[in-house]
């Protein structure tokens, strides 16, 4: 199993319905993305930054699915 750590570009002090809706949006893509396991959105509490912690089958698949992002 491979795991990428992708950090987010954004205001860390947006609003938390707008970064809920955010994560939303990317549900239809990633549902069925070949190759991943799971995809886990971690907000730290004390900066508020956003990331993405993805969890992949192969370096392969994890490759393909960020080169597709």
């Amino acid at each position: 199993m491979i795991t990428k750590i992708v950090p987010f570009n954004c205001n860390p002090r947006i609003d938390p319905d707008k970064i809920n809706g955010g994560a939303l949006g990317t549900l239809e893509r990633w549902t069925y993305f070949p190759g991943l396991v799971r995809k886990i959105f971690l907000r730290d509490r004390d900066s508020l930054a956003i990331t993405g912690l993805y969890l992949w089958e192969t370096l392969k698949d994890a490759n393909k699915g960020h080169n597709a992002a």
